[in-house]
C-alpha cells in the first residue's frame, strides 16, 4: 500500500472492534467458520488441521486467512440490503472521522476482488496492472512493498481502491497461476451470462473459491501431488508415427477414455481425469494427468503423475494398434539419466557454450505457443500485441543477462521480429 497505510489501517482497526458487539460478534464468528469449513474442505482436512498446517508453513499465511475472512465480510448484507457492519459503523461515526478512512471503508464495503495482470512495474514504487475482466484499461497501483519482488506478465487476486486520485491494493493479494486464471476467467464470465448478472456480481460470489485455489498454490508442495493426491512424477517416451493421418483421427475420437484436444494448440492432447476432491461452479474439474503432441512422425508423450504411464500406454496401444511402432523412452531423458561429469572449461568456452545454447532456445521459441503471451507465438504477439512481447523479452533477456554476465547480445531477436528495442 504505502503512503495511506496507516488510514487504512486505522480505518480497519475501527470497523473489527464492532464485530466484538452484538449482532456482530455472531454473525462475524459464524461467517469464519463458514469460511474455514470451506477452506477445509478443500484440502479434505479438518478445520482444526487446516489451522495446524497453515500455522506449520507461516504465521503471515494465517494472518491472512484472517484477513479474507475480514475484507469479504466488509461486503456482506444480512435483513436487508443496508444491514452491513461498515454502515453500522458509518451511520454512528462518521461524523468524527477523517475524510480518507470514510473513503476506504466506503471503497472496502462496496469494491470486490478481481484478477488483474501485472504488466510493469518500478520496484518499490508502483505496479501497472490490468483487471482481466476488464481488458484495455491500465491501473497504476502504488504499493512499495508489493512491487519489490513482483514480475511482469504474473497475477493477482485483489481489491482496489482509490483515495485521493491514487489506486492502491488493500491488505489481502495473492498470486494465480496462468493457466488457472486463463481458464477460471473464462468460465466465470460465462456463468456472468448465463445467470444475467455483472461479473462483478459473479466475483463477489466467487472470491473465497478463488483464495482457495490461491491457498493451495501455497500449501502444496511443488511437483509432489496433484489434486487427486497422485505423486508428480515427470517421463517422456515417444511412438514413430506410421499412418499420422490416422492416428491425429483416433486420437481426436477418445474423449470418453480421457485424452481431449487441446484448444490452445494443433496436434496436442491431454490425458486427464475426473477431481476427486468437492467440485463447486469455479474448481478445475478435470486433472490433468499426461500431454500427446505430434512433432514430425513422433508422437511424443510427457505423463505427470506415478500411474499416467500405464494408463496411458495401455489406451494409445489399444487403440492405436498398428498406426504407431513400439514405446521408447525419450532420447534426452536417457542422456540426463547418466551422471553429469565435471568439464573444465574456460570462460571463453563457456560463454561460447551459453550462447549457443540461447541461441538455440531463443530460435526454438520463436514458433512456439507461449502462455504467458496468451497462448500466441513471439511471431504472432508481435502483431497483435507487441507490448506484451517486449516486456516478456525483457524478462528473458534479465534472465539470460544473469547467466552469461551481459555478454549475450538479443539483438537479433528484435530485428527477426521486427520490433523497435527500448531501453
Amino acid at each position: 500500500m504505502s503512503e495511506i497505510t496507516n488510514s487504512f489501517n486505522s480505518a480497519w482497526k475501527r470497523v473489527i472492534e464492532l464485530t466484538n458487539k452484538e449482532p456482530w460478534l455472531s454473525r462475524f464468528e459464524d461467517y469464519r467458520g463458514e469460511c474455514l469449513e470451506h477452506f477445509a474442505d478443500y484440502f479434505e482436512l479438518s478445520p482444526e488441521k487446516l489451522i495446524k498446517k497453515i500455522e506449520q508453513k507461516s504465521n503471515y499465511l494465517a494472518g491472512q486467512l484472517y484477513g479474507i475472512c475480514v475484507e469479504t465480510f466488509f461486503e456482506m448484507t444480512f435483513d436487508d440490503p443496508q444491514d452491513n457492519i461498515v454502515n453500522a459503523y458509518l451511520k454512528r461515526f462518521k461524523f468524527r472521522m477523517p475524510k480518507d478512512e470514510i473513503t476506504i471503508l466506503e471503497q472496502m464495503r462496496d469494491n470486490v476482488f478481481s484478477i488483474y495482470e501485472i504488466t510493469d512495474l518500478k520496484k518499490g514504487e508502483y505496479l501497472i496492472v490490468e483487471d482481466v475482466f476488464a481488458r484495455g484499461t491500465e491501473d497504476k497501483v502504488f504499493e512499495e512493498a508489493g512491487s519489490l519482488h513482483a514480475k511482469p506478465l504474473t497475477y493477482r487476486i485483489a481489491k482496489m481502491i482509490e483515495v485521493r486520485g491514487k489506486k492502491y491494493f488493500t491488505g489481502v493479494a495473492f498470486s494465480l497461476d496462468i493457466e488457472y486464471v486463463q481458464y477460471v476467467s473464462k468460465m466465470l464470465v460465462k456463468l456472468s451470462k448465463k445467470e444475467k448478472t455483472s461479473i462483478e456480481e459473479i466475483l463477489r460470489e466467487s472470491s473465497i473459491h478463488l483464495f482457495e485455489e490461491a491457498f493451495d498454490e501455497l500449501l502444496t508442495p511443488p511437483t509432489v501431488l496433484n489434486a487427486n493426491n497422485d505423486k508428480m512424477e515427470f517421463n517422456n517416451i515417444y511412438f514413430e508415427i506410421k499412418n499420422k493421418k490416422q492416428v491425429i483421427k483416433i486420437l481426436d475420437s477418445l474423449s470418453d477414455l480421457g485424452i481431449v484436444k487441446y484448444e490452445h494448440e494443433e496436434l496436442f492432447w491431454q490425458l486427464t481425469e475426473k477431481r476427486k476432491k468437492k467440485k463447486t461452479a469455479i474448481y478445475l474439474d478435470d486433472i490433468l494427468l499426461a500431454d500427446i503432441k505430434i512433432q514430425d512422425n513422433k508422437l511424443i508423450c510427457r505423463s505427470i503423475t506415478e500411474k499416467a504411464p500405464k494408463k496411458l500406454l495401455k489406451i494409445l496401444q489399444e487403440n492405436l494398434k498398428n498406426n504407431i511402432g513400439l514405446a521408447r523412452i525419450e532420447e534426452i531423458d536417457v542422456k540426463n539419466m547418466e551422471p553429469t561429469k565435471e568439464l573444465e572449461l574456460s570462460e571463453e568456452e563457456l560463454s561460447g557454450v551459453l550462447r549457443q545454447y540461447f541461441y538455440e532456445h531463443l530460435r526454438n521459441c520463436l514458433n512456439d505457443k507461449i502462455p504467458i503471451l496468451n497462448n500466441m507465438t513471439p511471431k504472432e504477439c508481435a502483431k497483435k500485441d507487441p507490448k506484451r512481447l517486449k516486456t516478456w523479452l525483457k524478462m528473458m533477456e534479465e534472465n539470460i543477462n544473469e547467466q552469461t554476465q551481459g555478454t549475450y547480445d538479443m539483438s537479433w531477436v528484435y530485428d527477426e521480429l521486427r520490433l523497435v528495442r527500448t531501453e
